[in-house]
């Protein structure tokens, strides 16, 4: 079992890790980097697959620089153990890039980026493991001209140790409104692959409110089964356009919605959650927790 995490009282938030045999003892912490990384998510090789170094299953780290917050540019990072969590390697993750947002949080904290009108979100995406020592990873970054947010994947054939340029997975043209954000990534032993996102591709006008009409959105999902190697067409997994949920509670930070999102998958299919805003109460357009059970390719 293991356990990442920021820990803001060392050095202004070193990445470190705790890890456990199955939670009757535990070691650490361990000190992933000396100072703040972004913790993103950490995830292993699945049990019983083929094992490609040292003697135990690999443990993986996602980590990700975000240079000085605001619209900085990022870094994907991404840290290996072979020893069950003991030493760690960190590996760079392609280079540096502009990320999603439409500006940044200035009515709570400046430092993070945002999505309008509520989505808090500098980039971070999911890791997953497939078999063969793939290892695959989806993330949000800027798209070329007025689009503010792309959906890209990339891969390691080896165990980690060299990552692929990233491919950009929706493909719809980049404008301005079509902005995709948040996404999530699955894998299962036998190579079948999930990516899922919100995506607003249909929006006709501008979203500042919750009330603009270019405010909805959709989760929007692409399906490899092939272990990452090419990728089928675009499913709408969220079954009708949603409505942009509002955030009018005050005891809230006002820029903070989606954040936690994670798929999984297992016995032949993905999980998908999202944030829906299709449920009123009183009158209003709330945040509601949505699920799809999503066949896998």
């Amino acid at each position: 079992m293991y356990i990442s995490f920021n820990d803001f009282n060392d050095n202004g938030g070193a990445l470190s890790l705790v890890y456990s045999d199955d939670g009757t003892t535990w070691n650490g912490p361990v000190r992933l980097t000396s100072s703040f990384v972004r913790d993103v998510q950490v995830t292993g090789t699945p049990a019983g697959t083929t094992r490609y170094e040292g003697s135990n299953s690999t443990v993986f780290v996602v980590g990700m620089d975000e240079g000085n917050g605001g619209l900085s540019t990022r870094q994907n990072l991404i840290f290996k153990s072979l020893d069950g969590g003991a030493t760690w390697t960190q590996i760079t993750m392609g280079a540096r890039f502009n990320p999603p947002g439409d500006r940044t949080c200035t009515e709570y904290n400046p430092y993070f980026a945002v999505v309008n009108p509520i989505w808090r979100h500098m980039g971070w995406g999911g890791p997953a493991v497939g078999p063969n020592g793939v290892v695959h990873y989806d993330f949000a970054g800027a798209g070329t001209g007025s689009d503010h947010g792309d959906i890209f994947y990339t891969r390691s054939t080896n165990n980690g140790k060299t990552w692929s340029k990233p491919k950009k997975l929706n493909t719809d043209k980049d404008g301005a409104n079509k902005t995709q954000w948040m996404p999530s990534l699955s894998a299962d032993p036998t190579g079948d692959v999930t990516a899922s996102w919100y995506d607003r591709r249909k929006a006709t006008s501008t979203c500042t409110n919750v009330t603009d009409p270019g405010c909805k959105y959709e989760r929007v999902g692409r399906q490899s089964n092939n272990n990452g190697a090419a990728w089928g067409s675009e499913i709408t997994i969220s079954t009708a356009i949603i409505p942009e949920p509002a955030q009018n509670d005050g005891g809230i930070v006002p820029c903070y919605a989606g954040d936690y999102d994670y798929d999984t998958a297992l016995n032949g299919n993905a999980f998908v959650t999202w944030t829906d805003g299709r449920r009123k109460v009183s009158g209003v357009h709330v945040q509601d927790v949505d699920f799809a059970k999503v066949p896998l390719p």
